[in-house]
């Protein structure tokens, strides 16, 4: 089923507020990410996982459906698509 509207486009603003930050360094230690590694992070909403990866030297693109995680995902400076 799907809903008249995308409950994640009317939250993105303030999904990073209410999730909270991930622990810093625990998914980049998980992939062994490598300066110059691409990353392919799908459904990565505002990047808040991503962005660590980028810091560490990885390429990442983040790949999600909602238009506005994308721009938050962007707003951080990460390459972002839907």
């Amino acid at each position: 089923m799907k809903l008249p509207f995308d409950h994640f486009d009317l939250i993105a603003r303030w999904y990073d507020r209410l999730i909270g930050a991930p622990e810093e360094g625990h998914l980049r230690a998980l992939l062994e990410v490598r300066p110059g590694q691409w990353v392919l992070d799908v459904g990565g909403g505002t990047g808040r996982h991503a962005a660590d990866l980028a810091a560490a030297g990885a390429r990442v693109i983040v790949c999600d459906l909602s238009r506005q995680m994308a721009q938050q995902a962007r707003q951080k400076a990460l390459t972002a698509v839907l």
